[in-house]
């Protein structure tokens, strides 16, 4: 094989191999100045979908966010910029504010496992089949049909707790709130999962910790 052609399969190869995300760190940490927030929607008014984030980023490049907080905002799709980083050793807690959601505009996520970012709300990270089958949240499910998981408190203490696996892995213990059906709807329990990751960071799933029913 000619050396050019070697040259041009290495390109080819390095182009198309997936390329792994700088990791999340302080330094994409941003708080945005006074005013920010009214003159973002002055000027991005009207603008929605990729548009409004491309707008957002703008806007956050102009008032002197770094390129590691941008890189963060790219990574929400724009949609967000990083407020809150714990260090947590392979894998952290990054909490980030949506600053235009109607409802919780702040988010948390695990960053630089494998996945590199699995937002603890998302649903498809709860072991569904597995809850479904705990008898106390069982009981509640029939009680309340409409039973709904809501996050946690999101903010400046966003309600996850790290710990360590006794295989030297990591564990997070993350609050939920189970409510009859909506957003403003009544708490009916306080909820614990659990999202391990082996000693590699690599997610092994999630599971139930605690069902706490809260009195009315």
């Amino acid at each position: 094989m000619s050396s050019l052609l070697a040259a041009v399969l290495f390109a080819l190869t390095t182009s198309l191999a997936p390329r792994t995300p700088a990791p999340v760190g302080e330094d994409a940490l941003w708080s945005p100045p006074e005013g920010f927030l009214e003159s973002f929607h002055g000027a991005c008014a009207g603008k929605s979908g990729d548009a409004l984030g491309a707008c957002f980023a703008a806007a956050m490049k102009k008032a002197g966010a770094s390129p590691a907080a941008l890189a963060f905002a790219e990574r929400t799709g724009n949609r967000g910029y990083l407020r809150l980083f714990h260090n947590e050793g392979k894998v952290d807690v990054a909490c980030a504010t949506y600053p235009f959601r109607a409802n919780a505009n702040d988010v948390c996520f695990l960053v630089n496992g494998d996945p590199a970012m699995i937002d603890v709300d998302d649903p498809k990270n709860v072991d569904q089949p597995a809850l479904d089958a705990n008898r106390g949240y069982a009981a509640l499910l029939k009680r309340y049909p409409k039973l709904a998981i809501f996050p946690g408190a999101r903010g400046d203490s966003p309600g996850i707790q790290a710990g360590v696996r006794r295989d030297g892995g990591q564990e997070f213990a993350v609050e939920y709130f189970l409510q009859d059906g909506c957003h403003a709807c009544a708490r009916i329990a306080a909820m614990r999962l659990g999202f391990d990751f082996d000693e590699n960071g690599k997610f092994l799933g999630s599971r139930l910790i605690t069902i706490r029913v809260l009195a009315h």
